[in-house]
């Protein structure tokens, strides 16, 4: 799919605004995405909001977000999934960061004889508490804090207002890491800082503009 005329485009894409809301009985199948400026195939709801998906032979390549995201699944068998190049910078209007796969929220899910490789993105890692979600960038140690009620978009970080929270939830990420043995991202011995440090000014200009579209795009009213 082509990336059309929105501020971003997305591949497949399932997404419920109203919390009373719910939808049933998803099935995608043997297709193809291809060069989205966002996410490929996504599932987005409120807790419980979207049930009994099947997800089979479908491969995305090339998207600016994530490869598959979903929050709010539960019932869910995805299978023979092949994503590849997500957070791809092949084009300006690409959001440029995400994982393969990313999830949230999300019960009884199975995700079975399935490939996913070269994501771009800042290493960091998430927690989600409640309506609160915490990021912790391992590149300069830095943590932000959303509420994704009030905040669905991301666009105000609240760790150095909600200082406390922003700490019991990085000590519980910090005690889940090593609990599960998780590898921690190690220092690039060739790391150039002059280099680095304007290519981060630009994305960083580029990121604000960039999410203050999706917030817009993502808000109801």
């Amino acid at each position: 799919m082509n990336n059309g005329v929105q501020s971003y485009g997305w591949g497949i894409r399932f997404l419920i605004t109203d919390s009373s809301a719910n939808i049933r009985d998803i099935k995608v199948t043997d297709c193809e995405i291809e060069n989205v400026s966002h996410t490929g195939l996504q599932f987005h709801g409120p807790h419980n909001g979207l049930r009994n998906i099947e997800v089979q032979n479908v491969t995305v390549a090339h998207t600016g977000g994530p490869g598959v995201q979903m929050g709010g699944v539960t019932d869910g068998h995805f299978s023979q999934l092949d994503v590849n190049g997500s957070g791809s910078t092949n084009d300006t209007r690409n959001w440029k960061r995400g994982s393969g796969l990313w999830t949230w929220d999300s019960d009884n899910v199975v995700i079975e004889k399935s490939r996913f490789q070269n994501a771009n993105g800042e290493p960091s890692s998430i927690i989600r508490s409640g309506d609160w979600k915490l990021i912790h960038y391992w590149e300069d140690g830095h943590n932000e804090l959303y509420n994704l009620v009030a905040d669905i978009g991301e666009q105000h970080d609240l760790a150095t207002v909600e200082t406390k929270l922003a700490a019991d939830l990085w000590s519980q990420l910090q005690r889940w890491l090593k609990s599960t043995g998780a590898k921690i991202p190690q220092p690039n011995p060739d790391y150039k800082p002059a280099w680095a440090e304007q290519q981060h000014k630009a994305a960083l200009k580029q990121k604000e503009n960039l999410e203050k579209q999706h917030a817009e795009f993502l808000n109801p009213n």
